[in-house]
């Protein structure tokens, strides 16, 4: 024969509820049953939280015999009774039913208690009784049958002044709620009843504090805990009333086990109590010690599996979230995150549903199933209304959900919302062919791994929305490129022309004797601004075949001395007749060789002489260069305009042409062609500029064998030179450069004088 099942329900709060789940298991000792210990919540209040009806759902997809609980929210009650499963209830309750055995006692108790304030006061004094009035309206055990035994007896001693005042259960908040109470309490009282120990225990305390509990005042309470026996025996509590739990909890599972069995069993289960005083206190406290001497070890494993599962749920969620952290293909996503479940958890069937604002619908992202109407959607549009979860442990014993007449084979199913910010965007379908007795444990690890599928959704449709916008933008680009390379090319042919028969026509002009200056001058105007727009072409073709990697680099090994001269003469001999400005070059008589493009090297020192020309009125334009290993520095300062901040964020963009005052000359490519080219240099270009006051620009081109790297340009073409240089005036040579040198195997030398190059 099956030994019976019986569910245990036990906040473990209290320490009375405490010692009576012990005296529980050491009956079941004798008894034989099999336990399943529910552990929903650390505390009543929490257990409010979930759905009742789920809560009685998950208890009975367990199958249980009879179920003995502390207390239940009532509907949890109600649907448990009203589905034929026995509860032993061990909190007092008004509701009544055949299989629901509730307890008595604790009105007596309090009765007690009463009369022995009553004659230890000799039936004169000030009393307070402190009861639970202040819990929850909803939970039913508020102390109202010990109020009720308590006045009682008060009604025995008419000169006993007797004031009610509320507070809760637990100890911290009921110091709290008595704090504010005895405010209005004026004085010392001759005796305190509190409706559980912990309650008194409080009073006690809180009286000390604001002069309402006196050396004379009696303290006493209910239950007999562990705490208050340790109170009367050290002297700062008078008595309480022990409620047994070692026979409660025995009572209560002897008569689960008749409930069990279906063998008759009584409508209540009574409380033996006792009066312990400082008289009896010691024989009590070893009984009760004896009684719960196997707790500490019951309860740290209890504590311990059912952290033990928590961790596993939670564990398995933040492995399945790392797995799908980084997956942006929406499809593949969601199948993994299907396969991740299935294997997980158990579930056979996995579906995903997207709403759809626009139709109000939802849309699943697995298989071929069609979009839902959100109106005829069933338990996933509630679950979606709702914005909230919805467990069903079996559906066998659900009073709320019918199984869905097109999926007959499941037997369990979750639906979870799917949230981002806050804000429901879809829900977790998941679905199982066996009960899956407990979901709400689970709950908490598949509403996190919901929300995280909804983050990973998200991420990505906007991965892919960006996808889609640079594919855009790359197309849009590449067309833009082709277009002003054609146009280039042809407006490049009849520009040549054109400036092919203006230099022609102005040669001729000189030849035939006849001076026209207006004619020359018209002429030579003609040549210039078609020079200024080859200009302009050049540099967007240039910018074009930078933008698509096609620029044509020609890299040899040269002296960079004669270009950069070349560079400054022709800007130099053609500003002559501007005095206002000064044009200087420095530039040592020898520089080491470097490997670039020689014309893309002029091509850079024109473009930044110009630039410096173009927003200098007045001072002077410096051109100059020096080693700084492991750069050749190239820097080109004017006393200009000068460039404010806010220009300099856009200054190398193509076509920002708004540097200075004046209205620009160009259209604003050649910083930016620049520093393609100085890039493709394996250099690169710093500026330096205040307003008002001029600009600094930097170009920093690589020496051989000082980067540490092989060069990138031609490798096969040239090779290195033998020895890298290294000026000095104090004929030394730091550790790093001769690491350098020893990498790379250069030799170092140095050089003190020009005449040491010709070495």
């Amino acid at each position: 024969m099956q030994p019976p099942v019986i569910g245990i329900l036990i906040y473990p709060g209290d320490p009375f509820w405490i010692q009576t789940y012990e005296a529980i298991q050491r009956a079941n000792e004798k008894v034989g049953a099999e336990f399943k210990v529910f552990n929903f919540a650390e505390n009543f209040k929490a257990v409010r939280s979930y759905d009742p009806y789920a809560v009685a759902e998950e208890i009975l997809a367990h199958r249980l015999d009879a179920f003995i609980s502390t207390i239940l929210p009532q509907a949890t009650t109600q649907t448990l009774l009203n589905a034929g499963l026995p509860i032993i209830q061990l909190g007092e309750t008004t509701l009544r039913h055949p299989l629901l055995v509730t307890p008595i006692g604790l009105r007596e108790a309090a009765n007690l208690a009463g009369e022995f304030i009553g004659k230890q006061l000799n039936g004169k004094g000030r009393v307070l009784f402190i009861g639970a009035f202040m819990e929850d309206p909803l939970e039913e055990d508020r102390g109202e049958s010990r109020l009720e035994g308590f006045s009682i007896a008060m009604k025995q001693f008419p000169e006993i002044q007797f004031e009610v005042i509320g507070a809760y259960w637990s100890y911290a908040p009921a110091c709290e709620a008595l704090r504010e109470a005895f405010q209005h309490v004026r004085g010392p009282v001759d005796a305190i009843f509190g409706a559980s120990d912990w309650v008194a225990l409080a009073a006690r305390d809180v009286g000390h504090e604001m002069g309402i509990f006196a050396p004379h005042t009696l303290l006493v309470g209910l239950n007999g805990d562990p705490l208050a026996l340790e109170a009367i025996a050290n002297g700062t509590m008078t008595a309480t009333v022990e409620t047994c739990a070692e026979d409660f909890g025995t009572r209560a599972l002897l008569i689960a086990r008749d409930a069990a069995s279906g063998k008759p069993f009584p409508p209540h289960i009574f409380h033996t109590i006792r009066l312990i005083t400082a008289e009896n206190v010691a024989a009590t406290a070893t009984r009760k010690l004896i009684a719960i001497a196997g707790l500490p070890n019951r309860l740290v494993g209890f504590n311990r599996e059912n952290e033990v599962f928590r961790f596993h749920h939670l564990e398995t969620s933040a492995r399945i979230i790392q797995k799908i952290g980084a997956i942006l293909d929406q499809d593949q996503l969601v199948s993994t995150i299907a396969d991740l479940i299935r294997e997980s958890y158990g579930f056979n069937d996995v579906q995903v549903y997207l709403l759809r604002q626009d139709t109000q619908s939802l849309q699943p992202l697995i298989g071929s199933e069609a979009h839902i109407s959100l109106e005829h959607s069933g338990l996933p549009g509630e679950a979606l209304r709702r914005n909230e979860a919805i467990l069903i442990p079996d559906f066998s014993f659900s009073q709320r959900y019918q199984a869905d007449p097109s999926h007959p084979w499941i037997r369990s199913r979750v639906l979870l919302p799917i949230h981002i910010a806050q804000e429901a965007i879809g829900v977790l379908d998941l679905r199982r062919d066996q009960p899956t007795p407990s979901l709400i444990q689970q709950q908490q690890g598949l509403q996190l791994l919901a929300d995280m599928l909804g983050i990973a959704i998200q991420n990505a449709r906007l991965y892919q929305e960006a996808r889609n916008a640079q594919n855009t933008a790359e197309r849009a680009n590449q067309l833009k490129t082709r277009l002003l390379a054609n146009v280039g090319h042809e407006m490049r042919t009849p520009l040549n022309v054109i400036l092919g028969y203006a230099q022609s026509a102005l040669t001729r002009h000189k030849r035939s004797g006849h001076h026209d200056e207006e004619l020359e001058r018209d002429l030579q105007t003609i040549s210039q601004s078609g020079e200024h727009l080859l200009r302009m072409i050049n540099d967007l073709l240039d910018l074009s075949r930078a933008e698509i990697g096609a620029l044509n680099m020609y890299f040899e090994w040269i002296d960079p001395r004669p270009i950069i001269l070349e560079a400054f003469e022709t800007f130099a001999r053609s500003d002559e007749h501007h005095p206002s400005i000064r044009w200087r070059v420095e530039v040592p008589e020898r520089l080491p060789i470097v490997q670039v493009d020689s014309a893309r090297l002029k091509q850079i020192l024109l473009n930044l002489l110009s630039n410096a020309r173009k927003f200098t009125h007045a001072g002077e334009i410096v051109l100059s260069a020096q080693i700084e290993p492991p750069f050749l520095r190239i820097s080109v300062a004017d006393t200009g305009e000068g460039i404010s901040l806010e220009q300099q964020e856009r200054l190398f963009e193509p076509f920002s042409a708004s540097m200075g005052k004046r209205r620009p000359s160009g259209i604003g490519l050649g910083l930016s062609i620049t520093r393609h080219l100085i890039a493709l240099h394996g250099g690169t270009m710093t500026l330096e500029s205040q307003p008002g006051k001029g600009s600094t620009f930097y170009i920093y081109l690589p020496l051989p064998g000082l980067s540490g790297k092989a060069s990138q340009h031609h490798e096969k073409q040239n090779h290195l030179p033998p020895a890298m240089f290294i000026l000095s005036t104090r004929g030394e040579i730091s550790p790093t450069i001769r690491e350098i040198c020893a990498n790379q195997n250069f030799v170092p030398a140095f050089i003190r004088s020009p005449k040491d190059l010709e070495v």
